[in-house]
């Protein structure tokens, strides 16, 4: 299991946004950026950034308390301890008060020759 020492979210908002900052729940416990730039309203560009450092169990960004959040692209970099950066791409996905967005995704897996 990989320690995540920070991550960096970009997060493209399309045509339902939201007035507020989103939060994410890490390792079910609910959390918000430690730096914010941007914001996710209707046609805008958020990032975000915090450094959990600690092993991912999970790590979801939570949909709007009301209403629905149109997301047209998420990018997330991860930072985790021992490796190289990398990042994974998201399409587009619609969230409501009853739908979360799992961001977390396992690092690539090292290739090497035999």
């Amino acid at each position: 299991m990989p320690r995540l020492e920070s991550f960096t979210i970009k997060l493209k908002t399309g045509e339902n946004g939201r007035g507020d900052i989103p939060s994410f729940v890490f390792n079910g416990i609910p959390c918000q950026f430690e730096q914010v730039n941007g914001s996710a309203q209707s046609g805008e560009v958020m990032e975000g950034f915090f450094s959990p450092r600690s092993f991912t169990h999970s790590f979801i960004l939570r949909g709007p308390e009301s209403g629905v959040w149109d997301i047209e692209s998420t990018e997330v970099t991860y930072q985790v301890a021992g490796q190289e950066p990398y990042s994974v791409k998201f399409d587009g996905v619609q969230l409501d008060p009853s739908t979360d967005l799992n961001l977390w995704h396992e690092p690539p897996s090292e290739e090497f020759d035999v």
